[in-house]
């Protein structure tokens, strides 16, 4: 027999967290087809068809199986929702002060980057959050299969409090927002954001230096100011650029200074950290939460591949420093 999954009116987001809600909780057969009353690009229908083995009808199909079929579900009401989740229960109160955001896209830096974070945990206690791209994803290794592969390789002092699984779209940039609009950073006074970037350019082992630097050290905690919003700039990878039309990330930056009502000076100078890895506080947090309010953050980032430069995500990495 065959079963049947029809979802209304919902984001992309929202149908995979009800895809994953329905399989765990119900005996499906090998068989199952899904029709869909919305519209999801070719990209988004690619992940579900890989991580959740279904297969997309149309509504005629769907009339036509339906008397044959064992189990027939309807979905239909609509939240509002980011990422899939199996997370432990991330409402839980906190009992730490710091949280370290980590995006996966290239899974081969895992250990390493869980070590860094052992290192840190060793003087301060912090929960874990991670955001995994979809790309790193196979019905071997799934989502599930990344989130006790990480709680194999932190310590016990860690709480992984979410696992998370994003499309390819927006780099480490988009996850980190949506991090933001979910306001998982509300519990916590220090924010860590930190990825799998592999860029070269900078320095032979510039990623095991940014790791040292943001969470090795025995006093690596910056002094961020809890007055006011603040992010902590790793000097030995600062950048300065000015805001001026010449420079490639112009137009990126203009369209978000124009979406989010910030007035840059002409041929204002900024600094910003090359491989957007830093630290900041919730006040900064609840700055740029005030400012993506009521912004799609799936429609701003531009489909992949995207230039090595010049992309919204650039100005965003850019614009990080800016505020």
């Amino acid at each position: 027999m065959i079963d049947l999954l029809y979802i209304r009116n919902n984001n992309f987001e929202h149908t995979c967290i009800k895809l994953y809600n329905f399989l765990k909780d119900n005996e499906w057969s090998d068989d199952i087809y899904v029709v869909l009353d919305h519209d999801v690009d070719d990209s988004q229908r690619s992940f579900i068809k890989k991580i959740y083995d279904v297969q997309f009808i149309t509504p005629l199909k769907f009339a036509m199986l339906h008397s044959k079929s064992r189990i027939v579900q309807e979905i239909n009401n609509q939240h509002t929702c980011t990422t899939l989740s199996v997370a432990n229960n991330t409402a839980q109160k906190t009992s730490t002060t710091h949280a370290i955001f980590l995006y996966v896209y290239y899974t081969e830096f895992i250990e390493d980057i869980c070590s860094s974070i052992n290192k840190f945990a060793l003087h301060t206690p912090c929960d874990l959050f991670v955001s995994i791209c979809d790309v790193c994803l196979t019905q071997e290794q799934d989502i599930v299969y990344y989130r006790n592969y990480i709680n194999s390789k932190i310590s016990k002092n860690i709480n992984l409090k979410s696992m998370t699984c994003t499309v390819n779209r927006g780099r480490d940039v988009r996850p980190f927002l949506q991090f933001i609009d979910n306001k998982q950073y509300k519990p916590y006074k220090y924010i860590c954001k930190i990825h799998t970037k592999k860029t070269t350019y900078l320095s032979p082992n510039w990623r095991q230096e940014y790791m040292k630097i943001l969470l090795e050290s025995t006093n690596i905690i910056p002094e961020l100011d809890m007055s006011k919003p603040d992010i902590y700039n790793v000097s030995q990878f600062s950048i300065t650029e000015s805001f001026n039309t010449g420079n490639s990330n112009y137009n990126g930056i203009n369209k978000l200074a124009s979406m989010t009502n910030i007035k840059i000076p002409k041929n204002y100078k900024f600094t910003y950290n090359a491989g957007t890895m830093f630290w900041c506080n919730n006040i900064y947090c609840d700055t740029i939460n005030n400012l993506i309010a009521g912004i799609e953050l799936d429609n701003i980032f531009e489909a992949e591949p995207i230039p090595s430069d010049g992309s919204i995500a650039h100005a965003w990495e850019r614009f990080f420093f800016i505020l």
